[in-house]
């Protein structure tokens, strides 16, 4: 698990680049490994319904945890699993600071809830 920072090189936000660089890194990844058969991301967004196919192309598990009203029912179909946020987390979801020093205990927040995520998934 590696936490990746994407530049910002607009005023357009990052939205797409991030979208692109961890589909590339997961498709990337299960060429140079594999051995690694499950892939867990967070998102909710249909574009990611590329990269869900061609993750099963090569036979491997994909599994979704998204927010509720934001996913694409599409994304939840093509997925092997899904799971919404609120299930693992008791109806909290994370919200994104304006301000990126606030950032830093909001990674605290990320990885704890990507652990009991993780448990959650494990447990099925």
């Amino acid at each position: 698990i590696e936490l990746i920072q994407v530049p910002v090189f607009n005023d357009r936000g990052t939205k797409n680049g991030v979208d692109i660089r961890l589909s590339v890194d997961a498709v990337e990844m299960s060429f140079k490994n594999p051995y690694i058969v499950r892939y867990i991301v967070f998102g909710s967004d249909s574009d990611y319904i590329s990269l869900v196919i061609k993750l099963k192309e090569h036979n491997k598990e994909v599994i979704f945890v998204g927010n509720k009203g934001s996913t694409s029912p599409a994304l939840i179909g093509y997925c092997n699993e899904f799971f919404y946020l609120t299930d693992i987390d008791g109806n909290r979801a994370i919200e994104v600071a304006e301000n990126p020093v606030e950032h830093v205990q909001e990674l605290t927040d990320a990885t704890e809830l990507f652990n009991r995520a993780i448990s959650t998934i494990q447990a099925r």
